[in-house]
């Protein structure tokens, strides 16, 4: 017979406030900004960031709240 275990895994999520900035189409550099145990306090930071007037002559700057370790798909 089939036996169904349940696993407790206890994973902590990190979110990263992540800045990508661009010279041109094809100059980007990106950076943690800061990490946060829950994503509201990601966002909540995110919206402050965009909000900050860019200190160089950037052509795009972009704050996005991702999980630290994950991959875009």
């Amino acid at each position: 017979p089939l036996q169904i275990t349940r696993l407790d895994i206890n994973m902590e999520i990190i979110w990263s406030l992540m800045l990508t900035v661009c010279m041109d189409s094809q100059t980007c550099v990106k950076q943690s900004v800061q990490w946060f145990e829950e994503k509201p306090q990601c966002v909540e930071a995110q919206l402050i960031h965009e909000n900050i007037p860019p200190d160089g002559d950037w052509k795009s700057v972009d704050y996005k709240c991702v999980v630290v370790g994950a991959k875009e798909v």
